[in-house]
């Protein structure tokens, strides 16, 4: 749909320059022309298509004995700036699942540049429930992980990381 209507833009601004009485006088080149119809295009282009999103989970995942943190981290290995949002989630049996706090954390990272955030258990994450961490990213480049501490500084539990490569793409 998105190159359909693209393509009836780039019809629609060849027949405006063509038909264009100041066009048709000046001593542009036709290559010239192109080029600014082509400028125009990738404007057009850049207003008209929004970046795609894509919607990973890392799937259900309990709190074990011991644990002290939750700690999320969301990696940009593209060349260029991504927006992305972390939100994650309690998940409530037989009922709607409620944002954990502090709520949906939304930021561009730069190229190569990584962020992340860690809950304390007991605090913002409850034993014997159930998590699931949802990011919202514009590019296959930003990857995600969680992992689940047994002290308050990144001193993982063997087993309880779950990589990039584990999630899953939400539709």
């Amino acid at each position: 749909m998105k190159k359909f209507t693209l393509g009836l833009l780039f019809v629609a601004l060849i027949a405006f320059a063509v038909g264009s009485p100041a066009l048709a006088q000046s001593k542009t080149s036709d290559r010239t022309l192109l080029t600014r119809i082509a400028r125009q295009l990738t404007k057009l282009q850049r207003t008209v298509t929004p970046p795609e999103k894509f919607k990973l989970s890392s799937g259900p995942f309990g709190i074990p004995d011991g644990a002290k943190a939750v700690d999320w981290v969301v990696l940009n290995e593209s060349a260029t700036s991504q927006d992305i949002k972390v939100t994650v989630y309690m998940l409530n049996s037989g009922g709607t699942n409620s944002t954990v706090p502090p709520g949906p954390l939304s930021k561009t990272l730069g190229a190569k540049e990584s962020t992340h955030n860690a809950g304390g258990v007991g605090d913002v994450f409850k034993p014997g429930r159930y998590y699931q961490v949802v990011v919202e990213a514009s590019s296959r480049s930003v990857l995600p992980m969680v992992t689940i501490w047994e002290s308050t500084v990144n001193k993982p539990i063997a087993g309880t990381t779950i990589p990039a490569g584990s999630w899953k793409e939400l539709q």
